[in-house]
């Protein structure tokens, strides 16, 4: 069932497709105009790279969808670490060199059809999917730019199941667990108080409350 998921998911991913193509043209555009306006340092040399994270919905477990596809890797726990700027990051995430929209795309789809297996280690029954995009260019004067893009496919809310009465002469249910089905999703929840901090204007974002707002921290600041 969950193959044909990913199956279907990657013969329909118009928006993925459109993504793909849409970073490498609006790089040709730029690197034209740049070219056009003249003066300044040379365009220098760009690096387009991609990742794909699974992020579990109840303990939060991260796993690298793409691990599979570098020669000689293992998966391994990724540890999540802040650099000196405050920006978060997976340390040991695999990043796929990609030179064409074609080969982006082809990574998508891996990492995508990856994210549905199971008995992966550190999966989880559901998972938010997040797929991200590194552009970082190197100017003729050997100074750095760079940006980073996220598609974020969060997995829903499940309602908790209703709490079942017993009889007498039956055994009680077992007690509900944060690992089980009815546990909340920390990070959908995570996520709405970002969002609402973010729209009200608050000094203080709470970031930190989930392991996916923090990877994703630079993406709610435009």
């Amino acid at each position: 069932k969950h193959a044909d998921a990913a199956d279907q998911y990657v013969d329909q991913a118009g928006l993925a497709r459109h993504f793909c193509a849409d970073i490498f043209s609006t790089m040709a555009v730029a690197e034209q105009m740049y070219a056009q306006n003249g003066g300044g340092a040379a365009w220098g040399t760009v690096r387009v790279s991609a990742a794909f994270t699974a992020v579990g919905t109840l303990l939060q477990h991260t796993r690298d969808c793409l691990v599979h596809l570098e020669p000689g890797n293992r998966p391994t726990t990724l540890q999540l670490r802040e650099d000196s700027r405050g920006s978060f990051f997976l340390q040991g995430l695999t990043q796929i060199e990609c030179g064409s929209s074609e080969v982006l795309l082809k990574t998508f789809e891996g990492g995508l059809s990856s994210s549905y297996a199971r008995g992966a280690p550190n999966s989880e029954p559901r998972s938010h999917r997040l797929f991200t995009v590194a552009v970082q260019r190197v100017d003729g004067n050997g100074v750095e730019h760079s940006s980073t893009f996220h598609m974020l496919d969060l997995a829903g809310h499940e309602r908790p199941a209703p709490a079942v009465k017993s009889t007498p002469g039956q055994k009680k249910p077992a007690p509900r667990t944060k690992a089980s089905g009815n546990a909340e999703d920390i990070t959908l929840k995570a996520l709405g108080r970002v969002v609402s901090a973010l729209a009200d204007s608050r000094s203080h974002i709470p970031y930190r409350d989930s392991k996916l707002t923090r990877i994703v921290k630079e993406g709610f600041g435009g």
